[in-house]
């Protein structure tokens, strides 16, 4: 564990928290200094603080689709700012959307220790219009509460991506980065004059299947409205881009997108990759009902259920939501039954 270089209070709305500065480094030549929240335990913070944390794959195709200029990097869901500070240490201009007071407040402090004159904080979330919206949890999953969790949420400001450039003679955003838990699909309608329009940003999106689940949502879904927009998608994996549209089935609970304007080119470092086949998806399958989440092998259920013909007439699909039914998690058990009753209907 990393000594902080600084400690100091930072004022929010309804109390203080102890802010600490660390070195981020982003393993490219250039660190930040970074404000992290003293009683955060998160797992970010964490690596951040002992030297493991490393930046993304999907956040470094900023590099590579967006030259530095005047047209804004946008930060939906900016959490501390790893992305932000990331950008703005490539001397992009910076507007980070993040609901969360404690995590904005953090933010601004950033980007004042950095000299980030250029890097904007909005406290607010996105979505489809304006309004407010009940949050749940405050670090860096901090999502839209349901019915159930009422009492435990409490409420933030919303706008949307076109209210804060369509009409203000700012010019539009370069490049989009978004991690809304849930919340895309709303956000991506409350933009649609900047997707449309001649200079479309590329949007670098985590399709979380869990978070999109509780927003009544799929991933499925959320690829399905980029290509509505006219957006090529993809996973982004390590050894390249697996090319997706509405008929790919995701069975991992987390995958990162890169959804690409009509006419735009595929990065030139990026390979892109034949999407997976039935038999190597069904193969996936079998190692994630496995996994340590509950939530990971409680997703792959709900994906299971939305399955096409080929997946869920497999033997080995179907044995592994009847092993799912006897899952130690109660939460795994009910999505595995609900499973099977679905499957039985098909």
């Amino acid at each position: 564990m990393s000594e902080a270089l600084s400690r100091e209070f930072l004022d929010i709305a309804g109390g203080r928290i102890l802010s600490e500065q660390y070195m981020l480094s982003f393993g490219d030549g250039r660190s930040v200094r970074i404000c992290l929240d003293a009683d955060a335990d998160d797992d970010i913070s964490r690596d951040i603080r002992t030297g493991r944390f490393s930046l993304p794959t999907p956040h470094r195709l900023l590099l590579e689709l967006a030259a530095p200029g005047d047209r804004p990097v946008l930060d939906l869901g900016a959490h501390v700012g790893i992305f932000s500070l990331y950008a703005a240490s490539h001397g992009y201009p910076v507007v980070a959307f993040e609901p969360v007071p404690r995590n904005a407040a953090l933010l601004r402090r950033s980007a004042s220790v950095n000299g980030f004159d250029r890097l904007r904080v909005i406290e607010s979330a996105v979505g489809r219009c304006e309004g407010r919206l009940a949050l749940i949890g405050e670090g860096p999953v901090a999502r839209m509460a349901t019915a159930g969790e009422s009492t435990r949420a409490f409420h933030v400001p919303v706008t949307t991506v076109s209210r804060t450039f369509i009409g203000s003679g700012s010019p539009l955003p370069a490049f989009i980065k978004m991690d809304i838990e849930g919340g895309e699909i709303a956000a991506l309608d409350g933009m649609r004059e900047i997707l449309e329009a001649d200079e479309a940003p590329p949007v670098v999106c985590e399709s979380n299947g869990h978070t999109l689940h509780l927003a009544g949502h799929s991933p499925e879904e959320l690829v399905r409205r980029f290509m509505e927009f006219g957006y090529r998608c993809h996973w982004v994996r390590p050894d390249g881009l697996w090319a997706v549209d509405r008929e790919v089935l995701q069975v991992d609970c987390v995958e990162e997108i890169l959804a690409l304007p009509s006419g735009s080119a595929v990065p030139g470092g990026q390979r892109v990759l034949e999407r997976p086949s039935v038999e190597e998806t069904i193969e996936r399958i079998q190692r994630l009902a496995e996994d340590d989440l509950a939530v990971v092998r409680a997703y792959l259920c709900l994906a299971i259920s939305r399955a096409p013909v080929a997946f869920v007439q497999d033997e080995r699909v179907r044995g592994v939501i009847r092993s799912l039914e006897t899952d130690p998690a109660a939460e795994v058990r009910q999505a595995a039954i609900e499973c099977g009753r679905a499957l039985d209907g098909a």
